[in-house]
């Protein structure tokens, strides 16, 4: 398979420039890959902690406290530890109808289709992780929680991180894919036809 961008390499440094791109590709998959192991572990951190809420409920009459709040804010920072790897993965759900019948018809034309894709799915990202950053520094400055006041209190400036990190980490990788594209098969294009 042909990378999109295979014609705006110049010839003669092909094979440095095809190098350095696979490198950051390789990083990229790396940091993708530790934001989806935060996930994980966050996901069963909020699975130990319904199910210590559900036993203590039933079993003992007490429940663990905040669980509720742990459970909500934690859905929103789950999306985000584990979009970088979905976006660097190209597993994002999408309708590809008429995108196969364009590529199909024209390759070139899918291809650009696919670029432009991957370019305002960055320009989203960074615009999310750009306006939640004040909201960042705000919760981080005033203290901002999550929960009653002598009961349960969960900070909500690493949600806010996550989300700003995640964001970011996920233009990243959509701009990676612009210029490392994936295989039909999933892996990395890596011929040097133009």
């Amino acid at each position: 398979m042909v990378t999109p961008l295979a014609g705006w390499i110049d010839a003669s440094r092909r094979p440095k420039a095809r190098g350095a791109l696979l490198a950051v590709s390789r990083v990229m998959g790396a940091m993708a890959s530790l934001f989806a192991l935060a996930g994980i572990l966050w996901i069963l951190a909020v699975m130990a902690a319904m199910n210590i809420d559900i036993f203590g409920r039933y079993l003992f009459n007490a429940p663990l406290t905040g669980t509720p709040e742990f459970v909500t804010v934690s859905v929103s920072a789950l999306v985000f530890l584990l979009l970088p790897q979905t976006v660097f993965e190209g597993r994002l759900t999408q309708v590809t109808l008429l995108l196969d019948i364009v590529r199909r018809r024209s390759p070139r034309a899918a291809g650009l289709i696919d670029r432009l894709y991957l370019l305002l799915a960055a320009a989203v990202y960074l615009t999310l992780a750009y306006y939640m950053f004040p909201k960042l520094t705000q919760a981080w400055t005033r203290g901002a929680f999550v929960g009653a006041e002598g009961v349960f209190r969960f900070p909500e400036w690493p949600v806010f991180a996550v989300i700003c990190a995640g964001s970011a980490a996920a233009a990243l990788a959509s701009v990676v894919r612009l210029f490392v594209p994936l295989a039909p098969d999933g892996g990395e294009t890596h011929n040097d036809a133009a």
